[in-house]
């Protein structure tokens, strides 16, 4: 009777590991790369009042570009216009791979949105398009690592400076990890600095 026992415990031993193997083991749930996505971009957050009423007065202009296409596995292989991105070397020496764009850190995500942008001169958006009343909803795109790229717009009280952008699609629940094709919440955050207005010119002069 002890021998039973012994080799009963031995066998939910090893279904209780075998179950832990397969829990970790199991592959991660696949990017659905034949899925269409959206995107809902602020030009600017509702806690800075002067940005958002001011942009949300005038028409601002912006590009998306494509510059990655993203894998099942969510890794990121660049696009033609943008193949030197597969490469990089950071400010501090480091060597950056727009392949494993999703461990960068945010000053690493910077970088590369910088350099990206200085390559979008070459390439073809997947999308033009406006901010209006500060918003701007875009559909249709495939999936993949995006650029944005934001005119200087002058409200006419102050200039509205954008730093580039990259935004991935589908990007990454905080909350569960899960897909999110539909992106939302995406919010810019501009530099901003007084137009010269004839007052404005006046008092710099004198």
């Amino acid at each position: 009777m002890k021998t039973v026992r012994q080799k009963r415990k031995i066998v939910l031993a090893m279904a209780a590991l075998l179950a832990v193997f397969c829990l970790f083991a199991s592959p991660l749930r696949a990017v659905d790369t034949t899925k269409m996505c959206s995107l809902n971009i602020a030009a600017a957050g509702q806690d800075d009042t002067v940005a958002s009423a001011e942009l949300s007065a005038v028409s601002v202009s912006a590009r998306l570009y494509r510059v990655a296409e993203i894998t099942p596995t969510y890794y990121y292989n660049a696009t033609k216009a943008f193949a030197a991105l597969a490469a990089m070397t950071d400010a501090d020496g480091a060597a950056l791979k727009l392949h494993d764009y999703k461990t960068f850190t945010a000053t690493q995500m910077q970088f590369a949105a910088e350099q990206a942008a200085a390559l979008a001169a070459n390439a073809e958006p997947a999308k033009s398009f406006a901010f209006e009343n500060g918003k701007a909803s875009l559909s249709g795109l495939q999936t993949g690592l995006y650029l944005l790229v934001t005119d200087t717009t002058d409200t006419g009280a102050h200039i509205y400076t954008f730093s580039p952008v990259l935004l991935s699609l589908p990007s990454m629940s905080e909350d569960d990890g899960s897909d999110l094709y539909d992106v939302s919440g995406v919010v810019l955050k501009p530099a901003r600095t007084d137009a010269l207005t004839s007052v404005n010119l006046q008092k710099t002069l004198s």
